[in-house]
């Protein structure tokens, strides 16, 4: 599975993160794969830079049959990172590590992080927020495999006190 960073207009960009649109039509000029992730980074064509917001999106179908695109172009369906279920997104990061890494180290710890997970979410079915924000740093590691990132997770599972009851104030 890859990410491919692309930018894309507010306008679309908006739309996309709204639920509006659930495709991305691009020139054919990536490796684009279904399973794959698109990174859209909104971009003001205006001033010409990044305006700094993102969002995630996994690739759901493509089609780039000539009878309905251009020739060199497709249409990438998506779904936003955020509407997948927690499970299914633990489990694709996950499969992911487990077939990038070729590290035994790295596949260790993060074996460990995830059953921690697990674990936690398992006391927290209706803490939205906090699945979140434990998935974008489960993301943040998957995609360097970046130790940095299991002290934030760490810090997170320490603000639990015995009975399983979290802290939202961190």
């Amino acid at each position: 599975m890859k990410t491919h960073e692309l930018k894309i207009w507010p306008r679309w960009f908006n739309d996309v993160v709204n639920g509006k649109k659930t495709y991305e039509v691009r020139k054919l000029d990536r490796d684009y794969l279904v399973g794959d992730y698109l990174k859209l980074n909104e971009f003001n064509q205006t001033r010409g830079e990044l305006t700094g917001r993102s969002c995630t999106a996994l690739i759901t179908h493509i089609l780039s049959s000539n009878d309905y695109v251009s020739h060199g172009y497709g249409i990438l369906g998506i779904r936003l990172v955020s509407d997948i279920p927690f499970h299914e997104r633990l489990k694709q990061i996950e499969e992911d590590v487990w077939l990038m890494s070729e590290d035994a180290q790295i596949k260790a710890n993060f074996a460990d992080l995830i059953q921690s997970v697990r674990n936690m979410d398992n006391m927290i079915q209706t803490d939205r927020f906090f699945r979140k924000h434990i998935y974008e740093v489960l993301e943040r590691f998957m995609i360097g495999f970046d130790p940095r990132y299991k002290y934030e997770l760490d810090k997170i599972i320490q603000k639990f006190d015995a009975k399983g009851k979290f802290d939202v104030t961190y």
